[in-house]
């Protein structure tokens, strides 16, 4: 556990002296930071990011779509036998009654 948690710190640490570098180091007059976010600005306007945006926008459409044909055609309780009922009140009863180890 406390493994975990020293590498947790670790990671934390590493992160901030990122940040910090990144903010501070300057390259042709202008900090890291700012050469990231002008590179990201023009990659924003190339046609096969926008190629990808509408691609992954397609995608998405069509996984919520599918999920809300999914949702419509699931069973109902009312479809369950009353013998699966019975069988799963059993069973959560006698899990109920049985004992927990920790």
């Amino acid at each position: 556990m406390f493994k975990w948690y020293f590498s947790l710190i670790k990671l934390m640490i590493f992160a901030i002296i990122i940040l910090i570098l990144g903010v501070t180091l300057q390259w042709n007059g202008k900090s890291l930071s700012d050469h990231v976010q002008a590179e990201v600005e023009k990659a924003k306007t190339s046609n096969w990011y926008l190629s990808l945006k509408i691609w992954s926008k397609k995608i998405t459409q069509e996984a919520y779509h599918g999920f809300q044909k999914q949702l419509s055609q699931t069973s109902s309780p009312e479809q369950i036998s009353d013998v699966e009922k019975d069988k799963l009140k059993n069973l959560m009863k006698e899990l109920n009654e049985t004992p927990q180890k920790n």
